[in-house]
């Protein structure tokens, strides 16, 4: 079993508060855009996702439908490669939603490497739902899709103004 903590302030403590020397208004900006805030910017933004799935099912119009939620996580093995989806909405009417959850500061692209990662992870969550259910690919973004390349692999794009009903 596997626990995730979802609280946005105690993510923020913990990453940057609990064991920093450095602690100020200075200190943020000096590293507001290091790999490591933008890493944990994209977690903040899952658990954004995490904290709103009642609005995130109405986005996707399944508000009434009953589901199940949960992330899923294969290892790496020897003979595999390993991978994470962020989120999976599980209908009781054999809809599966794989959600990417994906913060940036403009559209989010779609190149030919990622389109093969989404390839792989809907085989492998293939072989572990029912034969009978449909897989939708779905991403979660800050600003939409950029319209070019490989954009149609996804059934859904949810922006932040549509989670949040703007």
């Amino acid at each position: 079993m596997i626990y995730k903590l979802i609280d946005p302030l105690c993510n923020f403590y913990l990453e940057f508060i609990n064991d920093s020397k450095i602690i100020g208004k200075k200190h943020w900006v000096n590293i507001e855009s290091s790999a490591r805030v933008r890493v944990w910017k994209g977690y903040a933004f899952e658990n954004v996702c995490w904290n709103h799935i009642d609005e995130l099912k109405e986005a996707l119009r399944i508000g009434g439908v009953i589901t199940n939620e949960t992330l899923w996580t294969k290892r790496s093995a020897d003979d595999s490669e390993g991978t994470q989806i962020d989120l999976i909405i599980v209908s009781n009417d054999n809809v599966v939603n794989m959600c990417e959850m994906k913060f940036y500061s403009d559209e989010f692209e779609v190149d030919k490497d990622y389109h093969l990662t989404l390839e792989r992870r809907k085989k492998l969550l293939q072989e572990k739902i029912p034969k009978k259910a449909v897989i939708h690919n779905t991403l979660v973004t800050t600003f939409g899709i950029r319209k070019k390349g490989y954009y149609g692999d996804f059934v859904a794009v949810i922006t932040m103004d549509e989670l949040f009903g703007k």
